[in-house]
């Protein structure tokens, strides 16, 4: 394979995260010169200082440095990666642009050079901002895998994962009320949490594998962009169920169809009515059923399979940056910053500051101290990174907002 960048480095929160590691191995199977960066585990060792020049040193040779980030990584900030992008081209790969693109991702316009986006619609947000875009849907390579001979179909419907997202239990609900044979798996339901291996044989067993579309939003998205509760996530079940050779019924999301067509490979839902039918449909209808899954596994291994896909979106990143090398110049390091976002950000130093407090202390501090020491380093990385003017207006709108409860009681 042609060399595509002689370095790349990807800044990763945390190597817990299974989806992000597999990626990682990814770039090493595709001969990549790759290195990851785990920051969390760093940021709980190393003061503010350290950290930030450890992590530009660590930057400074490679040609192509990727970003991604938790709703959480505000100490990875648009400023530091600005001082890295002096180095380096720099890539956001945003994650879940559906729901964080305007209270976190555009926060790094001016410290990028393009962004791979989740979000289809959403990419005229970085390009408005003048940063090119490129639309990616992440989703888990499945690279240890098995279609070859016919497994039965001993499960009409099934639904892995989490039914306590959203309205999925309600969907779910109505399935078995129509008398439709349902089996659920993961959390919130009776079967549980599933293995790798029998994850894979369910999928590769059932007659309809569901997907649902509706994200995860937290309180704090809820409170100050209620709107997000409309937003939808094609989700990553639609390629590892077309990856296995099998036939998918999703929840209607806005890039659906620009994926997979709703027609021939990948039908779609967006109410209780039209799921009971269709699933009583493709139940009931065999040979539809099975060339929509043998068309969606076509399409899947000529556009999304690895390592293709992967090395195509590594081409057409580098393509992307060459071409717009001399329009995206770098400008003054000027970030201003919503009351909102420095709040966030000061909430999710608190909280790594009590996740400090039990974490493994620096080794070069001598064991027999080092526990005495822990809270007073915490406390000092703490007040390193704390926005103060951000905390006193969030002591006083606390107190705003206790009087008026007062009053009201």
């Amino acid at each position: 394979m042609p060399e595509i960048f002689k370095k790349i480095t990807w800044l990763l929160p945390s190597k817990t995260n299974p989806t992000c590691c597999s990626y990682c191995n990814l770039f090493l199977d595709c001969g990549f010169n790759f290195e990851p960066y785990f920051y969390n585990e760093r940021l709980l060792l190393l003061d503010r200082n350290s950290f930030e020049s450890e992590l530009i040193e660590f930057c400074k040779h490679a040609d192509l440095v990727i970003v991604s980030l938790w709703s959480s990584s505000h100490e990875l900030s648009p400023e530091l990666i600005y001082e890295i992008r002096k180095n380096s081209r720099t890539v956001l790969f945003s994650l879940d642009d559906e729901i964080y693109s305007t209270m976190q991702s555009i926060s790094y316009a001016n410290s990028i050079d393009l962004v791979i986006s989740t979000d289809f619609f959403g990419r005229g947000l970085f390009e408005q901002a003048g940063v090119p875009t490129i639309y990616f849907p992440f989703h888990k390579y499945l690279t240890n895998y098995n279609t070859s001979g016919i497994t039965e179909k001993t499960i009409d419907v099934s639904f892995i994962g989490n039914s306590n997202v959203a309205d999925r239990k309600n969907y779910l609900q109505a399935l078995i009320d129509a008398g439709v044979q349902l089996e659920v798996f993961g959390a919130g339901s009776k079967n549980g949490y599933i293995s790798k291996k029998d994850y894979i044989e369910i999928i590769k067993k059932s007659r309809i594998n569901l997907n649902f579309t509706k994200p995860l939003i937290s309180k704090r998205v809820n409170k100050y962009e209620p709107w997000r509760h409309y937003m939808r996530q094609i989700k990553g079940r639609p390629f590892e169920v077309a990856a296995l050779g099998s036939f998918c019924l999703s929840e209607w999301s806005p890039p659906s169809k620009y994926i997979f067509s709703d027609k021939t490979e990948i039908p779609l839902f967006n109410c209780n009515k039209t799921l009971i039918e269709k699933v009583h449909f493709y139940l009931s209808h065999s040979e539809e059923r099975e060339l929509c899954a043998r068309s969606t596994n076509k399409r899947f291994l000529e556009r999304y399979s690895f390592p293709g896909s992967f090395i195509a979106l590594m081409n057409e990143i580098k393509n992307n940056l060459d071409s717009n090398n001399s329009s995206r110049l770098l400008g003054s390091n000027l970030h201003t910053h919503s009351m909102d976002y420095l709040e966030r950000a000061n909430l999710s130093y608190l909280q790594k500051f009590v996740a400090s407090l039990s974490s493994s202390s620096d080794p070069r501090i001598e064991s027999k101290s080092k526990n005495a020491k822990r809270p007073i380093q915490a406390l000092i990385r703490l007040a390193q990174y704390l926005n103060y003017h951000a905390l006193i207006f969030s002591i006083l709108k606390s107190f705003g907002e206790l009087y008026r409860h007062l009053r009201k009681s």
